[in-house]
């Protein structure tokens, strides 16, 4: 059995593409990057997880289980292009990779990992991983703002291409056929739940 808790973060830092701009042009810029300015805050994560793993069936069989438990403050996202009007009336547009910060991150979910052997030939492997993520109705979305013009959509989904369920079979065969040679076989089931 175990528990663990830890606390991070990740370093502030600075958008110095936009240390230039006057108090007028940075206003402009504010909005498309989530009101982040020059300086960016340090981004922080709180983690718990609780857990056991354990042999059965004599040491023949496996079993590992862990429940966690994340939150995600001030998550720093990336915007690549902003544009303003500078103060000679001018459109200009910027482009690199501006950081904005504010944004939270709740995660949890279960996985559970194990194995059996069956015989001295035959083998079972399995996964399951149920994985829970939301953003904050403060994230801020640059792809959104830069597509549709609303920042605020991905707000209350799950990340992109992280899937609630998913899960594996594998059974394996394994055969000594003399002192140089080995026959050994293997199939392998694998899920993946729907993704945002």
């Amino acid at each position: 059995l175990y528990f663990s808790y830890a606390e991070g973060t990740r370093p502030g830092l600075f958008n110095t593409g936009l240390a230039g701009l006057s108090d007028t042009e940075l206003a402009q810029v504010l909005p498309q990057n989530n009101g982040t300015g020059v300086s960016v805050g340090e981004e922080e994560l709180e983690s718990m997880e609780v857990g056991f793993k354990s042999y059965f069936l004599d040491g023949r069989g496996y079993l590992a289980v862990a429940l966690y438990k994340m939150k995600i403050e001030n998550l720093h996202t990336s915007t690549f292009a902003l544009s303003y009007t500078d103060d000679d009336g001018a459109a200009q547009n910027i482009t690199g990779s501006f950081v904005s910060d504010g944004a939270s991150v709740d995660m949890g979910g279960v996985e559970v990992e194990g194995s059996v052997l069956l015989n001295e030939n035959w083998s079972l492997g399995f996964t399951y991983a149920q994985n829970n993520s939301e953003f904050g109705n403060d994230f801020f979305s640059s792809q959104a703002f830069d597509l549709l013009g609303d920042a605020t959509l991905a707000a209350g989904k799950p990340f992109s291409r992280s899937p609630v369920n998913s899960g594996s079979l594998s059974l394996d065969y394994k055969r000594n056929m003399n002192a140089n040679w080995d026959l050994f076989a293997r199939g392998d089931v694998i899920y993946t739940g729907k993704m945002y």
